[in-house]
């Protein structure tokens, strides 16, 4: 055969007895293939940004499939006006039946959510399994997230040249969700390709 069709393998084999055999954790193989699954969407996904000429229409197309790889009801990316101290929403796509958030966001001042902005200008990912999770001192960002019925919510940070610029999110309209590391990371994943 040709040198093409050369190819060297190494590795080992262990046998492994009955008592020394570890238990099938179902869940964590569950786990595992849903990050698999999630993380080669999220790859196909950011490789549509090589072939689609609009940055906007690239964006949008990662949205929606962020939209439904966590089965989301709304995502969007906003970005913080420093100089007027408002929140701004750059990008939004909302799920079927779904009503925007966006004239909320851009009536938003900074001022309104003062502990929304202390944790994102920490770095610090928002992951609201229910409203309950926000502490007593966000009554504000309480009543604004509960009237727009959201049970549940994922913000990242946003940063450009190691500035808070805004924030990317995932709510989830009128049920909770438990969110693992795993969802983290794939959102994280796909923030940091948008931020670069």
């Amino acid at each position: 055969l040709g040198d093409v069709y050369k190819r060297q393998v190494s590795g080992y084999a262990q046998e492994i007895s009955e008592r020394e055999a570890l238990p099938v954790d179902l869940c964590s193989i569950e786990r595992m293939n849903t990050l698999l699954y999630r993380l080669n969407n999220i790859s196909h996904t950011l490789l549509s940004f090589l072939h689609i000429g609009s940055i906007d229409e690239a964006i949008n197309k990662v949205l929606t499939d962020v939209l439904k790889i966590f089965r989301g009801s709304r995502t969007y990316i906003a970005e913080f006006d420093w100089d007027n101290r408002r929140h701004i929403c750059t990008y939004e796509v909302t799920d079927k039946g779904v009503e925007s958030g966006r004239d909320r966001f851009d009536r938003l001042s900074m001022d309104e959510t003062p502990w929304w902005v202390e944790q994102l200008e920490k770095r610090s990912p928002i992951a609201l399994s229910c409203l309950d999770d926000l502490p007593s001192r966000a009554g504000n960002e309480h009543d604004i997230l509960a009237a727009q019925n959201i049970g549940s919510l994922f913000v990242l940070p946003m940063t450009f040249r190691d500035k808070l610029w805004g924030y990317a999110g995932i709510d989830v309209i009128g049920e909770h969700r438990d969110w693992q590391n795993e969802d983290y990371h794939c959102l994280l994943y796909t923030s940091d390709a948008a931020d670069e």
